[in-house]
């Protein structure tokens, strides 16, 4: 397990289009104690061939990550983590039947 340096940082931004980097406009201080780890599950051959072995290949399977930051709880931060949690605040509007 990695745990991160206290010179790191966490930003956040709003993206304009999904899936696209945006520069952080806000920063989020968070407590020592984060911890991040990595885990890459392992995919195994275990196909029918003609040797005795059961195992007949280990490949990299997918990988995940985790990062368990401990914040306090700022008044200022509140609204972005809602909108995380909720989404965009798109609003369409009803269709009027004649």
């Amino acid at each position: 397990m990695t745990v991160l340096s206290g010179l790191s940082k966490l930003g956040g931004a709003k993206e304009s289009t999904p899936y696209t980097y945006a520069i952080p406009t806000l920063s989020v201080p968070f407590n020592s104690g984060t911890k991040y780890t990595d885990t890459i599950a392992p995919l195994r051959d275990e196909s029918y061939r003609a040797n005795d072995s059961v195992l007949q290949g280990l490949g990299q399977g997918p990988a995940q990550a985790d990062w368990e930051i401990d914040v306090n709880g700022y008044g200022d931060l509140a609204g972005h983590w809602f909108r995380a949690f909720i989404g965009p605040d798109t609003v369409t509007p009803a269709s009027r039947r004649p």
